[in-house]
């Protein structure tokens, strides 16, 4: 990996200050800290495991739907969920679209950019 400001590959992984999937690099020779962009596989890997979870928690509105539909055709139905569990139902249905939602802009350029953490360190100030 090169640095994005002086080309050099004298680059060191570096620590981050929040969870991320990739660490923040460091170029040993102009002190440039940048942040990596979100590779394309994670991006898809966002997106695999995110349909699932999304979709479990779309399941008290899918038993719903169920629920009406009975009443029209007259087939009798049982609720098989407790009301009880909506706000845990609530969490995987945010989860999974927070996972679908990244996945999808990684893969449209509109997220998970290379990004400059700190600019490098400027040699005019320096007195020798």
């Amino acid at each position: 990996m090169q640095c994005p400001v002086c080309g050099s590959n004298k680059v060191r992984r570096t620590a981050t200050a929040h969870v991320q999937p990739v660490k923040n690099r460091r170029c040993k020779h102009c002190g440039t800290i940048w942040r990596p962009a979100t590779p394309v596989w994670l991006a898809i890997v966002f997106l695999l495991l995110g349909t699932p979870v999304f979709l479990v928690g779309c399941y008290p509105l899918l038993d719903a739907v169920n629920c009406l539909s009975s009443r029209v055709s007259g087939l009798p139905h049982r609720v098989t969920w407790n009301g009880d569990m909506l706000p845990v139902f609530a969490f995987f249905w945010f989860l999974g679209a927070f996972c679908l939602n990244h996945g999808a802009a990684v893969l449209r350029g509109q997220a998970g950019k290379l990004r400059i953490v700190k600019p490098p360190v400027s040699n005019e100030g320096k007195r020798s």
